[in-house]
């Protein structure tokens, strides 16, 4: 589908006496109750009318190729930055998400830039209006939905204090009801953790609540929620419920609870089972941004042993310049378990011992479990410490 072109539209719209919240709010509507051309129409038309947000809702809907686009990344991209260049608070949402989630080979995913956008639309005056008045989930718009999930976008990185933004567990926990609240199944999954393992006087820990929100988001059936029910099952010794909401997230294409459901199966009798969890990694590693399948595909190697694969997939990541200081811990922690290993085997080997493989095995266990230190892994400390290096 192609918008109308109707040049004296345009012209209209870009008039002083056009009421471009009429446009949009009738874009909006149109586009909820699948006149998808009427609403691409009338959302351009608001957009040539100076709205950033339709700007930015426009160009998002041609990146994705949503309401009957054509998919154009690069003329969506730059309506989005256009937009997003006025200061308007749903661009700068907008644009943030986009860096935050990147697109497979057309976007690079940066949570860095992303947070910084979206940082900076909760400093604009709208924000808060908008904080207190976010409509229920069945109301909610594409706009809002965006907006929920830059709160926990936002909440997350306050908790985390990463990625150039301040630690302020406060206000991380106060983004993360508010997401919760409004519907984000994101948000209620690490709001049960918070509340399973307590941040001081902020968020006593309250175990009920904690299992009351895991189960109310695995109950929407997302997988990913799915996934964190099962973990919270297993370390809870409940190996029965654990596999069973594994079984459900991997059956739903959760690479991650496909990942744990494959730790728990007996590779010598279940191995159709075993296969159908590798073939899911793969699978949706395949719809990944570099950087986070790398990280995925280590997880699977290693899991199953091939440690050559591992370190393939790992080198082969860390060439990228680009990659966020998550995914490169992750990375290095992989190799630093690897080469800590082979630098064991080379140790016991003591009467064919080969020196040269030793020394490297060490040299490169020693460097890397180093670079996932600095990136904030705790078990690349301990294993540093076997390796004979002090603080």
């Amino acid at each position: 589908m192609s918008i109308p072109a109707n040049n004296d539209d345009a012209k209209v719209a870009a008039g002083t006496g056009v009421n471009t919240d009429e446009l949009y709010n009738n874009a909006m509507k149109q586009l909820k109750s699948g006149r998808a051309q009427e609403g691409v129409g009338n959302l351009q038309k608001a957009a040539d009318g100076g709205m950033a947000k339709a700007k930015a809702l426009l160009g998002l809907a041609y990146i994705d190729g949503k309401y009957g686009l054509e998919p154009d990344f690069d003329k969506g991209f730059k309506m989005v930055e256009e937009a997003a260049s006025t200061e308007d608070m749903d661009a700068l949402m907008v644009i943030g998400e986009l860096f935050c989630a990147g697109r497979k080979d057309r976007l690079h995913e940066d949570m860095g830039v992303g947070l910084d956008c979206i940082e900076h639309a909760t400093k604009l005056k709208p924000f808060q209006r908008r904080l207190k008045n976010i409509p229920p989930e069945d109301r909610q718009t594409d706009l809002d939905k965006i907006f929920v999930n830059c709160l926990y976008i936002m909440g997350s990185g306050l908790l985390l204090g990463r990625y150039g933004i301040e630690h302020n567990e406060s206000l991380g926990i106060q983004y993360l009801k508010a997401a919760s609240d409004a519907g984000s199944v994101s948000a209620m999954g690490d709001l049960a953790q918070l509340y399973l393992a307590g941040v001081g006087e902020l968020l006593p820990a309250d175990a009920e609540k904690g299992e009351k929100l895991l189960r109310q988001a695995a109950q929407t059936g997302d997988a990913q929620a799915m996934n964190q029910y099962g973990v919270y099952f297993r370390l809870n010794k409940n190996m029965e419920e654990a596999r069973k909401w594994f079984q459900k997230s991997q059956k739903a294409g959760n690479p991650y609870g496909a990942m744990n459901l494959l730790t728990m199966l007996d590779r010598d009798h279940e191995r159709e089972a075993l296969q159908e969890c590798i073939d899911t990694v793969e699978e949706q590693a395949e719809d990944m941004v570099n950087s986070t399948r790398s990280v995925l595909l280590s997880e699977l190697y290693f899991c199953l042993d091939n440690y050559i694969e591992t370190e393939r997939v790992c080198l082969k990541a860390l060439k990228d310049e680009k990659l966020d200081p998550y995914c490169k811990c992750k990375l290095c922690d992989k190799l630093g378990g690897i080469y800590l290993m082979y630098y064991r085997q080379e140790k016991l080997s003591l009467m064919n011992r080969n020196k040269k493989r030793y020394h490297e095995a060490k040299k490169r266990a020693i460097e890397y479990n180093t670079i996932a230190k600095s990136l904030g892994s705790e078990i690349a400390v301990k294993r540093l410490k076997k390796l004979g290096i002090k603080e």
